[in-house]
């Protein structure tokens, strides 16, 4: 048998809900009937073990044969079976027996000797420094360990696997672990008793319920198996099970292939932003796309492009629009497509239907073909349409602005386009192999175009990664990529918005509700209002209606909305809560989110259900998610950015989260309206018409208005204002549901006329409201108060505000921002900290209020971050701060990322992590889940202070308190921290021993401008290992030298004369009143380079610092420090900052980069506290030092000794052992030369 609930648990719902291609099963049907019947062979034979294993390669070569991958079957280290990576780290693990051998483990007795060499081998794999000390824990590649005789599989999850290993047992009359025994024991055999004793004391029982189990000895073949146990068989015998790749397909993540063929088609290439550093793009002209859109729209252009527009600029705005058009209307092709097609139509045969109007190449044959479509088509209502081309006669109207021509934008138009121009398809081309190498270009288009999978269903997000699929949210990004060609950006994932959205709204919901309703006891989660919620339900309490308007008046802001992912999934999670309080429930079917989409199912089969004619119960669904989507876009959701095109394609993105769910309207005054037509004729019934949702996504920096927000709730409801306030009110809500163009234009202006005029006139504006970015104080009426007019905020703000630095912006707008006077603005300050502020305003100080962002971690540690770490502890409550680090998941971008989510009421359950580069494995096994990730990490404590917000456990921070009680932050000792030299060109300045002889003997003067230079990967801990002698001219401007007086070392300059010169210009340094042979700093400090100093390097995964008393100089990527007062001192300090516990506490005070590298600045060290040694102390520190370097010098070891000074350094501080256990549980890493 199958136990098909837990092959479900381990496979995931994103396997067990994904389609599968026909092709793709047909082939493994014939993989696994031939594996039956391999494997009988073995039964009737009696077969060894070996021919089971044979079976299984049978049954896999297959699969594998397609991927960078290796199955091992060689006898390494007596595994059975070897799944490894293409990097060589083992993936799954299978332990092999004999059909019906006693060995093998069976449901009913687990514990036997297939169980006892499966937990031995993993144990094996997992168990670290056997012989010292063991360390036990989960292996990261590893997914699967598995238990097999052909028939009959046991399967346990990586994670599961190690929860039931790491238990504490008893043997020998003492508490221990699996672990410590295996270590102690040389001979498996010996282990395999123990193993036994300890699943014995465990319980099967624990194993039983945590692994999957198939029986397939029942089956004679692949006919016996049900369509769902085929396709969990096809699943779980698949590459990507085996290999552990995420089953997660990110709808919002690019396909690649499909995005560079289109730039391609479009005439454009991605390139690097130029001096960008983080991994930014940007969209340029591609030279070798001869014919293409780009190419041909720069040989019809006119001169009428507006002067302020670029001939490049002006081209990408003109055939921007058209891309965008032909992608939503592929979209408009699949839903109708699978509105009206019958289900049991093949690929081919959809491909050909009279639906197919942009595949099937009647249609559209040249480009005036599409300008008809756009703009005599799509543009016009269907009664007021002229004789239009049989093929778009089914075409719905649906009031989309996408489709109104502007002519100052298109100054070609695409029917000026030659049709017969040939262009030579990419060289990854989707059609290659199958069209030739040059085609039409709109006939490249359409092809290539076709030759993807475009649909609007949720089903779609979970088909095989074989799938060419296109979806809508895939085509959002698409969307958001081409429209941002000016400035690169990367995006937000989906699981990052699916948690702070879920988050926010959820907790928004259960704090209003608690403030409406006054219970004695509030509700603290979700869950326990459900319950309540189903409760008053059933007794038809008052209180239904009560949550339910509030789950109406929700309001959801994205102050830098970019290309609306934020919004999209916050409608997913409205409809979520919806669903859970029963406002839809004419629909009949089951919902859930996955993947940011909407699934909605049959109640009894589960089965994904999809909007078609031929099933008329999906009419009533259909028609109450629409209507549901477009109440929350047209009430619940808003958003501002400063850029117009984001602002334009967060638009199409949130109509295309309704044309997923658009239907047709069955009038019974239209006698054609009917199912009936649908089905059997291709004639016009009219779809559900896109609402104008414009109106609440605005263009403007949300970061500048002149009202002040915190001004008191009347003081603007003056008779003049709040009439016009309300009539602009009304005309916000007329225009939403306009559908006639002429109206809607009267209404825009109207409304232009009150936002940008009216109302500024009222409240005496210097200027017109549209030049002075968003006055959220009456731009979004669904903010105010509907009785006053006053302003009352949003319930929440969530987004990924933008990461510029303030200093690398324009003057005039870095001058506006600080006259905002946001209490976190700093010149050196980051753009995202006032984001910050500002969503923090915009709740409004309501007890509800929820804001929850995603940034950069700089703000936690970073000196410029003080003034928002005040602001957030003195005005809000951290519920939520999720720390990655260096862990990467932002598209083409090198970002530290967070999640920081507040409200003014605290939460019972603050959720605090802290994460290393290792999540992003975790995270792929959890169908990026962050809760399912969550799960599998301990939480941390928050310490939060003015100076830095750190994560850690509360031991941890115990440590860090005896530090700071104990020691005196470096910076307020008696010395003096500078960094080394910065010349601005090494390559004049920096001589080898050769130049440096040579100079001397031309002018021994030379002599004394040439010092010993010590490069940072000769910085060892406690001494220097110099490889290479290298030595620095040190021409200091402090100096005030004559260059005359050095003519060897002038004339060896001279060499770099131009590029010495201080103007600035190109070619040359930076721009200083220093003297071109001088060096780019002034050096005052010079001095102190002959003194006795510690040196250490700026950027170190070894944070090491080197005693120096022979007068090395260093360069700029070193500092150094020097006592005023006492050599002595510095041997100290020289000990306790090369000590194990300093180096645990550097995760503490110094920010890490990529790759586990410390930034080891001044302004960080100078805060760090170090005990004030009493005179034997120090002494004692000293002398151990002094012994270190010594051997060090003489390449004798200094382990032991280093040890010894760790154990005493331990005891200044009082640490106990479980505290020292815990720094000596992060590895120091050795950095010798």
């Amino acid at each position: 048998m199958l136990d098909i609930e837990s092959l479900e648990l381990f496979l995931g719902r994103n396997r067990v809900i994904s389609t599968v291609e026909d092709y793709e099963l047909q082939r493994f049907k014939k993989r696994l009937q031939q594996f039956f019947t391999n494997i009988e062979l073995v039964r009737v034979s009696k077969g060894k073990e070996s021919a089971i294993e044979e079976a299984i390669r049978g049954l896999m070569s297959g699969v594998f044969s397609r991927s960078n991958s290796k199955l091992d079957f060689a006898k390494e280290d007596n595994y059975d079976i070897v799944v490894r990576k293409s990097d060589g780290n083992i993936a799954t693990l299978v332990e092999c027996k004999k059909v019906s051998a006693n060995e093998m483990s069976t449901f009913e007795k687990l514990n036997s000797k297939a169980l006892q060499q499966l937990i031995y081998y993993y144990l094996k794999i997992v168990v670290k420094n056997e012989k010292t000390k063991p360390t036990f824990e989960p292996n990261l590649t590893m997914k699967n360990l598995m238990i097999s005789d052909g028939y009959t599989w046991f399967v346990w999850e990586k994670q599961n696997f190690y929860d039931l290993i790491k238990e504490k047992f008893t043997y020998n009359g003492s508490k221990t672990t699996l672990a410590k025994v295996y270590s102690q024991i040389t001979r498996s055999k010996e282990t395999y008793p123990i193993i036994e004793q300890y699943i014995e004391q465990l319980g099967e029982d624990k194993f039983r319920q945590k692994c999957a189990y198939l029986d397939l000895s029942q089956l004679t073949g692949v006919e016996d198996l049900s369509e769902k146990e085929l396709s969990l068989l096809y699943h779980f015998f698949s590459a990507s099970v085996w290999l552990g790749q995420s089953s997660y397909l990110d709808p919002n993540s690019l396909n690649k292939e499909f995005y560079h063929e289109l730039l391609h088609v479009m005439g454009l290439q991605e390139v690097d932003m130029k001096g960008s550093t983080d991994g930014m793009k940007i969209i340029v002209p591609n030279p070798d796309a001869e014919y293409s859109l780009y190419d041909q729209v720069r040989r019809n252009w006119e001169d009428s492009v507006p002067a302020s527009t670029t001939m490049h600029e002006g081209i990408l705005e003109n055939i921007i629009p058209w891309v965008n058009r032909v992608l939503f209307l592929k979209l408009l092709e699949a839903h109708i497509i699978t509105a009206r097609d019958k289900d049991e139509l093949s690929n081919e045969e959809k491909r050909s239907s009279p639906f197919a109007f942009m595949t099937h190449g009647e249609a559209i044959k040249e480009w005036s073909d599409l300008q008809t479509l756009f703009f005599k088509v799509l543009a016009i209502e269907h009664d007021k349409r002229e004789e239009v081309p049989i093929y778009f006669k089914h075409i719905p109207y649906l009031n989309s602005s996408l489709f109104t021509y502007n002519a100052s934008v298109e100054q070609v138009k695409i029917s000026e386009l030659a049709t017969g121009k040939k262009m030579r398809i990419h060289r990854k081309s989707v059609l290659k192999g199958m069209e030739k190498e040059e085609l039409p270009l709109i006939e490249y288009l359409l092809k290539f175009l076709s030759a993807y999978d475009f649909s609007t269903d949720g089903k779609s997000t979970i088909r095989g990664i074989e799938a060419n699929m296109i979806n809508a949210s895939v085509l959002g990004k698409v969307f958001e990529k081409l429209n941002g060609y000016k400035d690169g950006s990367f995006y937000t994932p989906s699981f990052i918005t699916t948690y702070i959205c879920k988050e926010s709204i959820q907790q928004s919901l259960i704090g209003r509700v608690n403030e409406t309703l006054e219970l004695e006891q509030p509700f603290q989660y979700y869950h326990e209002l459900k319950e309540a919620f189903d409760d008053w339900h059933d007794r038809r309490s008052k209180n239904v209606e009560v949550v339910q308007k509030i789950i109406r008046s929700l309001t959801v802001l994205d102050p830098a909305v970019g290309s609306g992912h934020f919004l999209v999934s916050a409608l997913n999670e409205l409809m979520q809560v919806r669903y859970d309080f029963a406002m839809l429930q004419k629909m009949g079917a089951t919902l859930e989110i996955v993947n940011d989409e909407l699934l909605i199912r049959d109640p009894q089969s589960c089965d994904v259900l999809r909007y078609s004619v031929y099933r008329a119960k999906t009419q009533t669904f259909q028609q109450e998610l629409f209507h549901a989507k477009q109440e929350i876009i047209e009430n619940n959701l808003f958003g501002v950015d400063i850029n117009s095109k984001s602002v334009e394609i967060c638009r199409l993105r949130l109509w295309i989260e309704l044309l997923k769910n658009s239907y047709y309207h069955l009038d019974e005054k239209r006698p054609t309206d009917t199912l009936e037509t649908l089905k059997t004729t291709y004639d016009y019934v009219g779809m559900a018409t896109l609402p104008n949702i414009d109106i609440n996504i605005k263009t403007g920096n949300s970061l500048i208005y002149q009202l002040p927000l915190n001004d008191q709730k009347d003081d603007l409801m003056w008779n003049t204002l709040l009439d016009h306030l309300k009539e602009y009110n009304q005309a916000v809500q007329a225009y939403k549901h306009v559908r006639q163009r002429a109206e809607r234009k009267e209404l825009e202006a109207t409304i232009r006329e009150l936002s940008e005029h009216t109302i500024p006139s009222d409240l005496m504006f210097k200027g017109q409201a549209s030049e002075l970015g968003t006055e959220w104080r009456y731009l979004f009426p669904e903010s105010l108060d509907k009785e006053s007019g006053a302003f009352i905020g949003f319930d929440v703000v969530v987004g990924n505000p933008p990461y510029i630095q303030l200093q690398s912006m324009q003057e005039a707008i870095k001058k506006r921002y600080e006259t905002m006077q946001y209490q976190t603005f700093t010149k050196t300050g980051d753009i995202y900290m006032l984001f910050y502020e500002l969503g923090i305003q915009l709740l409004r100080g309501k007890p509800w209020g929820q804001m929850g962002m995603v940034t950069s971690n700089k703000w936690m540690m970073a000196n410029y971050g003080e003034k928002l770490r005040t602001y957030l502890m003195e005005t809000v409550k951290i519920n939520t701060l999720i720390d990655f680090n260096d862990s990467q998941f932002f598209d083409n971008a090198t970002t530290y990322p967070n999640i920081l989510m507040v409200s003014y009421s605290a939460r019972i359950d603050s959720v605090y992590y802290s994460f290393d580069q290792r999540w992003i494995p975790s995270l792929a096994d959890k169908d990026n889940n962050l809760y399912e990730l969550l799960k599998n990490y301990e939480p941390k404590t928050l310490l939060a202070k003015a100076d830095r917000f750190i994560l850690k456990q509360k031991a941890e921070l115990d440590i860090l308190q005896k530090v700071q009680t104990l020691g005196k932050p470096l910076g307020k000792w008696d010395v003096t921290i500078n960094r080394g030299i910065l010349t601005g060109l090494n390559e004049a300045f920096y001589l080898t021993t050769e130049q440096k002889d040579a100079l001397i003997i031309q002018d021994p003067k030379s002599a004394e401008m040439i010092v010993p230079m010590l490069r940072g990967r000769e910085i060892m801990p406690y001494h220097q290992h110099v490889q290479h002698n290298e030595w620095l001219i040190a021409t200091f401007p402090a100096l005030n030298i004559n260059i005359d007086d050095y003519p060897a070392v002038k004339q060896h300059l001279m060499q770099w004369y131009d590029r010495l010169q201080q103007t600035g210009e190109k070619g040359t340094r930076k721009k200083s009143s220093n003297k071109w042979f001088e060096t780019q700093d002034s050096i005052a400090y010079w001095q102190d380079f002959a003194k006795p100093k510690i040196s250490w390097t700026r950027l170190s995964k070894y944070v090491a610092f080197n005693y120096d008393e022979k007068g090395y100089y260093t360069n700029d990527s070193s500092c150094i420090i020097v006592h005023n007062s006492n050599n002595m001192i510095l041997k100290y300090l020289t000990g306790i900052l090369n000590s194990h516990l300093y180096f645990y506490l550097w995760d503490f005070y110094l920010p890490k980069l990529m790759g586990n590298t410390f930034q080891v600045r001044q302004v960080f060290l100078v805060q760090v506290p170090i005990l004030v040694p009493m005179p034997e102390q120090e002494a004692h520190v000293v002398a151990l030092v002094d012994a270190i370097i010594q051997a060090k010098q003489t390449g004798k070891p200094s382990i032991a000794l280093e040890q010894e000074l760790d154990a005493y350094i331990f005891t200044l501080y009082g640490l106990t052992d479980e505290e020292i256990a815990i720094i000596k549980s992060v590895p120091k890493p050795i950095k010798e030369g």
